[in-house]
């Protein structure tokens, strides 16, 4: 459903050579390592193995946790968690570049996790051509994605008083997971990179009463 290409490369380098060698070697695969990302959207056969050997070796470096536990203590490290849940998602070709966005919860954590949406698996990049390229406001952080989607459904506000998110990035999330409608749901499991995580009253006394995690998906598919 979902596999960003520049993320698997990062994975890439997480691991030596020998590592996507010896995977390549156990599913039967003859492609290079750079090619995994197309192993899992064209090879749907192979994908359990791949995702399982990568979840099993992120785990044991101590990089990989729950939804409800993300790791800790890695400073200047990339963290990942992984998880299954239904979530709610759409594609807003008004953000630049266009972006799917995935909003979901369990009974600790809010999570939402936003990508390019070019990376869909079930898309074709041509369809989802940006129609305004010399304006194009270019995003790469993920609190300045949620942020913009924020501002469009800001509760009480016409379209044209909508010019500020709400101020910080976890109450920017809940804005979205709350108010944001979408008729696309999915049970998935996902590996995606942290990107910010805050528990419940880090903030204060206004925080909400779960945790929020704010993510990038490496892979996310649909569970049956």
């Amino acid at each position: 459903m979902y596999i960003s290409k520049t993320k698997m490369d990062d994975l890439i380098e997480e691991f030596p050579l020998s590592f996507w060698s010896r995977l390549s070697g156990t599913i039967g695969l003859t492609i290079p390592p750079v090619k995994f990302d197309m192993t899992l959207r064209e090879r749907p056969e192979k994908k359990s193995a791949v995702r399982g050997r990568i979840e099993k070796a992120l785990l044991k470096q101590g990089k990989l946790g729950p939804v409800d536990d993300p790791p800790t203590g890695l400073e200047g490290k990339t963290r990942y968690i992984v998880g299954d849940l239904v979530m709610r998602w759409a594609v807003h070709e008004d953000v630049r570049p266009q972006i799917v966005w995935f909003v979901g919860s369990t009974e600790r954590t809010l999570v939402a996790l936003g990508g390019r949406a070019e990376h869909l698996t079930g898309i074709y990049q041509h369809d989802l051509r940006d129609k305004a390229p010399e304006s194009a406001e270019l995003k790469h952080v993920e609190k300045q994605v949620v942020a913009d989607l924020a501002r469009k459904i800001e509760p009480g506000l016409t379209v044209e008083q909508r010019t500020y998110s709400t101020g910080h990035w976890v109450h920017d999330v809940v804005t979205v997971h709350d108010y944001w409608a979408s008729e696309l749901a999915d049970h998935v499991r996902f590996l995606a990179v942290v990107e910010e995580y805050c528990r419940p009253g880090e903030l204060g006394p206004s925080d909400p009463t779960k945790a929020v995690l704010l993510g990038s998906p490496v892979y996310l598919f649909k569970i049956g």
